[in-house]
Formats: C-alpha cells, structure tokens, sequence
C-alpha cells in the first residue's frame, strides 16, 4: 500500500504545481545578454508568440534627444513613458506578436535594462478547477488507503 501513496502524493504534485514557464516572445528579450550602448530601437526580430499577461520592461537614460520611450506591437505603439524613465507593458492575450522598444521621435538613448516576466490575467483564477479536482482524489485516495491499512493491522 506504500506503493499507492507515493503514487497518489505523486499525480497531485504533478497535476497542481504552479511552475510558469515563459513564452518565446518572453525568453527572447530576457535573453539580451548586452543591450545596445546607444540606440533608437531594440527589434526583438521575427514575430514571436508572446503569453498574455507577461510583463515587458525596460529602461532608458540621457544622453538622448527623445522626447518618450513607447513600446511596439505589429507596428502600433499600445505604450509610452516620459524620457528618461521606466516602461512596462502588459501583453494583453496571448499570441505572435512582433515587439519593439521605440523612443519617440527617432534618437539614439542609452538603454539600461531589458526584462520580461510572468504575470497573471484579469480574472483567471490562480490555480485551474481541474487542478483542484486532482488534488481533492489525491487526498481522497491518501485517506482511503491509510484507513484500509489501519483496519487490516
């Protein structure tokens, strides 16, 4: 019956952790290992699938003759900061996107820091109902099999 208990502890470890992975889009711009001395835009290349709710940030600093730093999505700017500042910007659904970090107007500026990271949406729920199901039959399957021990001893 040892058997069945690391099994059951097994199932609802594996179906209820919360681990987040990070989408593509995401790993791409954590992946800058330098950021660029003096630039206008940081392209993060081909368009890349992005998870709604993660979280891009960056900050930029003097010298530069701009006036804002924005972000770029498919060619729209969706976010933008006074300069020299800090921007983070909320991917909204999941989906390929193509990213850009801008300054408006055009001009060289010294980009500081560049992140991505894991957020949560609107309404969704922290932990999914079919996550807590498992852990409940886990549970239940826990305590019956330590019961059935018992009565046979």
């Amino acid at each position: 019956m040892q058997t069945s208990r690391v099994i059951a502890l097994a199932v609802s470890v594996l179906f209820c952790s919360q681990a987040l992975s990070l989408s593509e889009g995401c790993n791409t711009v954590n992946g800058l290992a330098v950021l660029p001395a003096s630039a206008a835009v940081i392209n993060f290349g081909a368009s890349r699938v992005y998870a709604a709710g993660e979280v891009i940030s960056f900050s930029a600093t003097t010298p530069g003759a701009t006036t804002s730093l924005a972000v770029e999505q498919d060619g729209t700017v969706v976010a933008t900061v006074g300069f020299p500042g800090t921007l983070s910007y909320r991917i909204p659904s999941s989906g390929s996107f193509t990213i850009k970090l801008i300054t408006i107007p055009n001009a060289s500026v010294t980009f500081t820091s560049a992140s991505c990271a894991a957020g949560s949406t609107a309404g969704v729920p922290a932990t999914p109902a079919w996550s807590l199901v498992l852990l409940a039959l886990a549970l239940l399957l826990l305590t019956f099999f330590r019961f059935r021990k018992k009565k046979k001893v």
